[in-house]
């Protein structure tokens, strides 16, 4: 089975491909046996912190899983009152 290039490889070989119709456009007698010996030089894009202005409906999730969190956490506390006072009877559970 064949191994997957990397990304270096895959940057170094479209290095080349690019070096290579350069070369051809060119006259060949003007680049120096220099440039073309020399390994490439691989820049990296430096990742910028994700804003959130990129993703609008992370906002809007967020907002409504706090909301159903909030929820469900005053339904637990209203039975669980309710339940000790004794406003609420449930067979079978001692409370």
């Amino acid at each position: 089975m064949p191994k997957r290039k990397t990304r270096k490889q895959k940057m170094i070989s479209d290095y080349r491909r690019q070096l290579s119709l350069d070369k051809e456009t060119v006259n060949k007698y003007t680049l120096s046996s220099k440039s073309i010996d020399e390994k490439p030089q691989i820049k990296r894009k430096i990742e910028e912190p994700v804003a959130t202005t990129a993703y609008p409906y992370l906002k809007a999730d967020l907002r409504k899983t706090g909301i159903l969190t909030l929820i469900i956490i005053a339904a637990q506390f209203t039975l669980f009152f309710s339940l000790q006072k004794h406003l609420l009877m449930l067979p079978g559970l001692i409370y």
